[in-house]
């Protein structure tokens, strides 16, 4: 749960890892690791959030800043 990764190999390839409170971000133009800590950066660090748990089904965490409904139970939709 304390790691995330993004990579994206087109139009221009890049990643970003998370581990922690620290990003890690490679792109291809500059070939470099660039360090972002998400403690010195609260809106970062309340994307990178919202990202994990979207992407981990972890919705409960998010009710008291989105009002989810359930459109269709099979498959689920909400």
């Amino acid at each position: 749960p304390d790691l995330f990764s993004w990579v994206v190999r087109e139009p221009l390839r890049y990643s970003m890892v998370v581990r922690g409170e620290v990003v890690h971000q490679w792109d291809e133009d500059t070939q470099r690791v660039e360090k972002i800590s998400l403690a010195k950066n609260p809106v970062f660090k309340m994307a990178i959030q919202q990202l994990r748990d979207w992407l981990s089904g972890a919705y409960r965490s998010m009710l008291g800043e989105y009002r989810v409904t359930v459109i269709e139970k099979g498959p689920i939709s909400l």
